[in-house]
């Protein structure tokens, strides 16, 4: 009779081994997740997370994609802002150095390589709100989370200021809003001027802010070009053809 029950429990014990799907020999589920860096569109970047996994690029776009769920946060570097749309990297287009892009989100931009320089999720929150009520941005809208190219123009000009300011960040400090602000007030200013008196004006109107963010970009590429060649070696991927 006890023979008869040990044989029973193994059996059960067994079945439920295969309802598992084999215990320690199951297979982990994947969750691919796809990142998005935008500077303008990005491609071509390094792309990994915080324990140094890969995401694979998507051929023509600024997407790209971890096997698994990424460990935050993610760095992208390198690369180039793909100014005229064709996928492909020409002469035409701005080599993305003097920056590692940081994120806590599947957003990477210059405005969460800012936000990243505050460790917890809190006081990450706290400066989101700062900039948002004292850059009077659109409150519905997450930052942190959202390409600034589908939220409105002071996204994108902010995404700007940012950038700028972490380029004449020479002693790679930790960057404060007062010199943010003063690019972003710079940068309006010049929107305002070729648009309208009043920036407020525009937030919401038919402007294509995609189209916007490329145009400030070439219309600033010659400035960002005479800093890269005074400080980098990039001179050859400026002058390269088609």
């Amino acid at each position: 009779m006890m023979r008869t029950k040990v044989l029973i429990s193994s059996i059960i014990a067994a079945s439920f081994l295969l309802s598992c799907g084999g215990g320690d020999d199951e297979k982990k589920v994947k969750h691919p997740t796809t990142v998005k860096v935008e500077r303008g569109p990005v491609l071509n970047a390094q792309v990994q997370d915080a324990k140094g996994n890969l995401a694979i690029a998507k051929k023509g776009t600024n997407e790209y994609t971890f096997e698994d769920i990424p460990f935050y946060p993610i760095i992208s570097k390198g690369g180039f802002v793909d100014l005229d749309g064709d996928g492909v990297q020409t002469h035409k287009d701005l080599p993305l150095k003097g920056i590692v892009l940081k994120s806590y989100s599947e957003v990477i931009t210059p405005i969460t390589t800012f936000l990243s320089q505050y460790t917890t999720k809190e006081k990450r929150e706290e400066i989101e709100k700062m900039l948002k009520k004292n850059l009077n941005l659109n409150e519905d809208f997450s930052i942190s989370k959202s390409l600034p190219s589908k939220l409105s123009i002071k996204e994108v000009l902010l995404n700007n200021a940012i950038y700028k300011s972490y380029l004449e960040n020479t002693e790679n400090a930790k960057l404060e809003f007062e010199q943010i602000k003063a690019q972003y007030d710079k940068q309006i200013k010049q929107i305002e001027k070729k648009y309208l008196k009043d920036i407020d004006k525009i937030v919401n109107s038919s402007i294509d802010l995609a189209k916007l963010a490329i145009d400030f970009d070439k219309k600033i590429l010659d400035e960002f070009a005479q800093y890269f060649q005074k400080n980098s070696d990039i001179s050859g991927i400026l002058k390269q053809k088609d």
